[in-house]
């Protein structure tokens, strides 16, 4: 994205609250009079929210050492599958640069196992894909962990929020659903 405005303050951070080295990847905190210092009336998410004057972004991304600030994912997006960290990002790019993919998302499964595994939500073109041709296409460009190991596909457009952002909160709780109920059936 660059290199942040003259008078704001950015940090790279890891989960324990200790700045990274540059091109590092960390979540980005962001210092300035331009950042609000709350949430209004609500307490909780400012102090889940806030430290030390830093509003924690919720931002994956790292820092070169001229400043270069560059952003690749949402906290919250990233998928932790047996302690690897998966970039949805990622994902979705090696997934659009199949011929036949019109849009895509993916989001975290639940494992008893690993914790988490990669599952896709796409709407094709065409008809022509199937599931194991979009896998094996992802294994060219991606390692192996990385790989959707599931994927629902959708005739109509995937869902979006008023800005034309892809909401993944309502595919996780559609995948979250349907898993329930297969779950029930045994």
């Amino acid at each position: 994205v660059g290199l942040p405005l003259v008078y704001a303050e950015i940090r790279i951070m890891d989960d324990s609250g200790r700045e990274v080295p540059s091109n590092v990847l960390g979540e980005i905190w962001i210092k300035g009079p331009h950042v609000v210092p709350g949430y209004w009336d609500n307490l909780e998410a400012t102090q889940a929210n806030f430290t030390g004057g830093f509003w924690r972004s919720g931002d994956i991304g790292s820092m070169d050492a001229q400043g270069y600030v560059k952003v690749v994912d949402r906290k919250k997006d990233m998928i932790n599958r047996g302690g690897y960290k998966i970039f949805t990002i990622e994902v979705e790019n090696a997934l659009y640069a199949h011929p036949t993919v019109q849009e895509c998302a993916v989001v975290s499964k639940p494992c008893p196992v690993l914790g988490e595994r990669v599952h896709a939500f796409v709407m094709l073109k065409t008809a022509d894909a199937v599931e194991d041709e979009l896998r094996e296409f992802c294994r060219t460009r991606l390692s192996d962990y990385k790989v959707p190991e599931s994927f629902t596909f959708s005739t109509t457009p995937l869902p979006r929020n008023a800005n034309g952002k892809l909401v993944k909160k309502e595919m996780r709780d559609q995948l979250l659903k349907s898993l329930s109920s297969i779950n029930k059936a045994f």
